[in-house]
């Protein structure tokens, strides 16, 4: 009984981050300084890459200079959501790619991954908070059902956008793009791995 409680706690703690956290990312943010979203890509990777081991996920990397302007705290939980969410919505023996690019002036974050098949008609659903294509979100254990609702708030309150398409033979392609940055030489989390 104590372990169920204490896993009711948890998810009852992370539904009330993730809920401030998207309170907080649909507004304009107050600090604008350059952050290095291949960077923050590499630390999204690490943090999940004991969690992609254990479900037999390979997640792989293609990290190109992406620099963003923006409140650094919201645009690393941006990536970092679509990262987690690639690995969580997959299946066993599945793979992620996350790449990072400037095009156009516009840095963007392009994560690929396996998983179930979700339908054009879907894909709106899933930003959408507690949504997901095949169930509702808040019976999951490892995520509050916020993830991609935080990524469009943290897009928009940027001058951003992000948008999703399905691949064929399952899973999703998610883009997030943001106005470009400055330089390396003024870039919050410049140690790119």
């Amino acid at each position: 009984m104590g372990d169920q409680l204490r896993a009711a706690v948890d998810r009852s703690e992370r539904l009330i981050d993730g809920l401030l956290l998207l309170a907080r990312s649909e507004r304009r943010p107050e600090e604008w300084r350059a952050v290095d979203l291949a960077a923050a890509a590499v630390d999204a990777i690490d943090a999940v890459r004991a969690e992609a081991g254990a479900d037999g996920v390979r997640v792989d990397h293609q990290l190109g200079e992406a620099v963003a302007r923006g409140d650094p705290a919201l645009l690393e939980r941006a990536v970092s959501n679509l990262v987690e969410n690639a690995v969580r919505h997959n299946w066993r023996g599945g793979w992620v790619l996350v790449t990072t690019s400037t095009e156009q002036g516009r840095a963007r974050v392009t994560v690929s991954n396996t998983g179930p098949d979700v339908g054009d008609g879907e894909v709106e659903a899933l930003f959408e908070p507690f949504r997901r294509a095949d169930r509702d979100r808040t019976g999951s254990q490892r995520g509050a059902g916020l993830g991609l609702s935080i990524v469009r708030a943290v897009a928009e309150a940027h001058g951003g956008e992000v948008r999703a398409r399905p691949r064929s033979g399952g899973g999703l392609e998610v883009e997030l793009r943001l106005p470009g940055g400055a330089p390396f030489g003024d870039v919050a989390r410049g140690d790119r791995s």
